[in-house]
């Protein structure tokens, strides 16, 4: 009888120990697009359960006390200050009502009591927060109700600026303060919520900030069209797509008896969220936001806050509401904490005493700062998660990002808490960091990789190390489709030993995304349709088009090791508008090398249709320069040297000037260089070579070298390294023969363009080079042959951390819910929780430890039987 029990169970234990493979991305998309799919709704009753829930009830109140430095110096601090601006009038009183930026905005007074009223240590403390946030609520919610003109009833009130700012503080307050609440009270902001999903369905604030058509769901047509489903990365529609979501969950069903609250919710999630997921996983994967790190601690911080929502409202099942409604499933938030990490310079910079080390980041897009707002609203809700699923290292990841990325670093930690601007910022460093937690040391040389692609928007990040002696440089190449980004395709940036030698020059407003204050070139076109100052004004200076370019931008091929990185980027298409009928740039290109530390060598290609429009190159410098001849010497704050070298067009005139635009204050880069011939032609060629050094340091002087094969070879001798790229654009096939010659002291030599991958044949003689197709020399995948072969680049630490695994996407190591990892976006170690797998853990488990305990006792039995006939 045993062993047929043991047979019986054995296919079941077959099918429960082996992982359910995780859902491709058309299967599980299928099954969540059907239309008819049920419509399902909260079943929960119990509040709160918005970012925490009544389980974390106990814990945080415990962590309330004089021995905790985020309670004692910033949340009890701030209280105080609350209170006093409550009580003598100034809340409400101060507050407008208008649509943008209060100093004492009501909805965030009344969240932040609310939370008060769940976490405060005191049971007479807690009710007197809970009066206040339900008598500033209800403030509000009264005079919207009321209808008519005044503060808090503009048309926009519920969807421009201050929605994005404080948008999450109204249903977070309700849902803290739900038992508070009278049926009359439930039932006014009811009715004002109501309207504000109406707005926020239909809001028009800028381009494509809803889904449409509004009220579909799970649904491919939504995500049709890639430039409208770029959209899904911009403020305005995450910010929508937040508010409605926490709208709908803050609120019981038996208090939303027309379904209104539902219908936002539906949205939220089976619109907004679908589409953005779809868009992370497309053209917004890598990590970073495409409006640039500016914008990013908001913008993306609103999906977080949502997403995180989801998760403590239990709603966060994907075989509900599918993978988008999840963490777990998307590789973002693994990507992110990569990405984030390569955003930065290897160290900060002290610039102002009171607000101690800033870190100057990698930067694009707009900005009225260097440096990057404090980013925990994004990394606050994610931190959160990973302690709740026990996820160690991302968590002790993001903590340490969030202690030293912004202003000031570790010993401004709780000052920064106790700002309160936003007041949900305070809570959530107050969340994310417990008392007695252990803090990290600096995780990132044993986490990350030293060259990082973002994908999506083609941002590529390469340094030599993470420490104040490293090199870091910074390629960008990508689509400018939504708000907020320049035209910086083909641009780079260089840092090293503590300071930027060049970078774009940051700043907001109609010039500075003009290519001409970034490094790279400026194209003339035609004059096209230009009605209106701002498309004059990027016409007349060449630049490429930020929302409107004729296509994307490309970064094509880069390869990355030791000593030597390789980047080709193809920006042909953001020169042009089809929406403006200018066509006139044939083709835009920039093949790099960097020579690791100090040498980038830049190789340009561009062409036009028409005679006498100009082709300039730009280049942003950290002081004013002397020309002399064709290179130029600027100096650094810090005293370092850097040098650019005109080596073509032969012809060309260099000219250095105050950058104009409307910098960020203090901005880095102060001058600019204009490199460009007497009389443009229709092709032009650049060839530049840019050296970093220390203080005193000299130039190096390169040596032109042209192949003497067909098709055409052009490139450098800089730092004892020839570094050649084809004349033409590369194909795909590359070349069959470069031959060329060099200086006797040459001891390396870089061939770029040839096949990816591609066996060829090398051979040295007497400074005669020739690379031949056919033969055991491999290119690298970008199609680089070096020679002799440059080493890898160093990995990560061996002490754990993220590594690749075979699907591609990132991964942790130390399991639970995690981050995506795989093809589908479903990590392994919760595709038993998401989509019903039987792997082992749950009933799997059990099942397992069943089937050993028969075995052990078959063998067992077995055995004493035997010994049992001999005696």
């Amino acid at each position: 009888m045993y062993r047929f029990i043991l047979l019986a169970l054995f296919p079941l234990w077959v099918a429960c120990s082996k992982p359910e493979p995780p859902p491709q991305v058309s299967s599980l998309r299928q099954s969540v697009e059907v239309n008819d799919h049920p419509r399902l709704w909260l079943t929960l009753n119990d509040h709160p359960r918005l970012w925490l829930t009544q389980a974390d009830v106990p814990r945080l109140r415990s962590w309330a006390t004089s021995k905790n430095p985020m309670w004692r110096d910033a949340i009890a601090p701030l209280a105080e200050r609350a209170k006093r601006a409550m009580d003598d009038g100034t809340v409400p009183g101060a507050d407008g009502g208008g649509t943008s930026w209060e100093e004492y905005p009501t909805e965030m007074y009344a969240s932040f009591f609310a939370f008060l009223s769940l976490v405060h240590p005191d049971e007479a403390a807690r009710a007197d927060y809970a009066r206040r946030a339900r008598e500033l609520l209800m403030h509000v919610m009264n005079l919207v109700a009321a209808g008519g003109s005044g503060p808090f009833r503009n048309s926009i009130f519920s969807t421009n600026d201050r929605s994005r700012y404080y948008g999450e503080a109204f249903p977070l307050t309700v849902d803290w303060i739900y038992p508070h609440l009278s049926s009359s009270d439930k039932a006014t902001i009811h009715a004002v919520f109501s309207g504000w999903v109406d707005d926020n369905l239909n809001g028009g604030t800028t381009t494509s900030d809803h889904p449409e058509p509004v009220g579909m769901t799970n649904n491919e047509q939504l995500v049709a069209d890639p430039i409208i489903t770029r959209w899904s990365a911009n403020n305005y529609y995450l910010a929508h797509m937040r508010n409605l979501g926490l709208m709908g969950l803050s609120m019981d069903p038996a208090d939303d008896p027309d379904g209104k609250l539902k219908q936002g919710f539906e949205s939220a999630v089976g619109a907004f969220l679908y589409v953005n997921d779809h868009f992370r996983r497309t053209d917004g994967r890598g990590g970073l936001s495409p409006e640039g790190p500016y914008y990013a601690p908001e913008s993306v911080s609103y999906l977080a806050q949502w997403l995180f929502a989801l998760h403590t409202s239990g709603r966060d099942d994907i075989a509900k509401y599918g993978r988008h409604a999840a963490i777990a499933t998307q590789p973002y938030w693994t990507d992110i904490l990569l990405a984030w990490s390569h955003l930065y310079p290897p160290v900060p910079r002290v610039r102002e005493a009171w607000e101690g080390p800033v870190w100057e980041a990698a930067w694009s897009c707009d900005g009225s700062r260097e440096y990057i707002p404090d980013p925990i609203a994004i990394f606050g809700p994610l931190g959160i998660y990973f302690a709740r699923t026990g996820n160690t290292v991302p968590l002790e990841l993001t903590r340490w990002i969030q202690e030293n990325f912004p202003w000031g670093g570790p010993e401004k930690l709780t000052e920064r808490a106790s700002q309160g601007d936003p007041i949900s910022a305070s809570m959530l460093y107050f969340m994310l960091f417990e008392p007695g937690y252990e803090k990290p040391s600096d995780p990132r040389p044993r986490l990350f990789p030293r060259t990082y692609l973002a994908e999506g928007i083609g941002h590529l990040f390469s340094r030599t190390g993470w420490d104040d002696q490293s090199s870091f440089l910074r390629f960008i190449c990508g689509w400018l489709s939504v708000d907020h980004q320049h035209g910086d395709g083909n641009h780079f940036g260089l840092w090293r030993k503590g300071e930027w030698l060049t970078k774009d020059r940051t700043g907001y407003g109609e010039e500075n995304p003009h290519s001409g204050y970034h490094n790279t070139l400026a194209i003339k076109n035609e004059e096209g349709d230009n009605s209106e100052a701002w498309s004059r004004s990027n016409a007349q200076a060449g630049s490429q088009w930020p929302l409107i370019p004729a296509g994307d931008g490309k970064l094509l091929r880069h390869s990355s090791g030791k000593t030597l990185l390789y980047a080709l980027g193809d920006s042909t298409a953001l020169y042009n508008s089809t929406l403006l009928s200018m066509s006139d740039v044939v083709h835009a290109s920039r093949s790099l090398v960097w020579i690791k530390p100090d040498h980038v060598v830049l190789y340009d290609r561009a062409e036009s249709k028409t005679e006498g429009r100009f082709k300039r190159f730009w280049m942003q410098l950290p002081s004013n320069a002397v020309v002399q001849g064709k290179s130029i010497g600027a100096t650094t704050l810090g005293g370092q040297e850097l040098f650019v070298t005109t080596v073509l067009p032969e012809d060309a005139t260099l000219e250095v000037a105050s950058s104009g635009g409307n910098p960020a204050p203090n901005v880095l880069m102060t001058h600019r260089l204009k490199v460009e011939t007497p009389s443009p032609r229709l092709r032009e060629r650049f060839l530049h070579v840019v050296q970093g050094g220390d203080s005193g340091a000299t130039r190096d002087a390169p040596t032109l070298i042209r192949s003497t094969s067909t098709p055409a070879y052009v490139g450098v001798v800089v730092a004892k390294t020839a570094v050649l790229f084809p004349a033409e654009f590369p194909t795909a096939t590359g070349n069959d023969v470069v031959e060329y010659t060099v200086p006797a002291d040459v001891t390396r030599q870089v061939v770029s363009g040839l096949e990816p991958g591609g066996g060829y044949t090398v051979t040295v003689e007497s400074g005669q080079v020739s690379v031949q197709k056919g033969g055991a020399v491999r290119a690298d995948e970008a199609g680089v042959v070096i020679f002799p072969p440059d080493e890898p680049e160093p990995g990560p630490g061996t002490d754990g951390g993220i590594w690749l695994n075979d699907g591609g996407a990132p991964s942790w190591p130390d399991g639970g819910s995690s981050p995506g990892a795989n093809d589908g976006g479903v990590s392994s170690g919760a595709v038993d929780k998401l989509v019903g797998g039987c792997q082992l853990g749950g009933a799997g488990e059990g099942l397992s430890l069943l089937f050993l305990l028969l075995g052990v006792g078959f063998v067992a039995r077995f055995f004493v039987r035997g010994a049992l006939r001999r005696l």
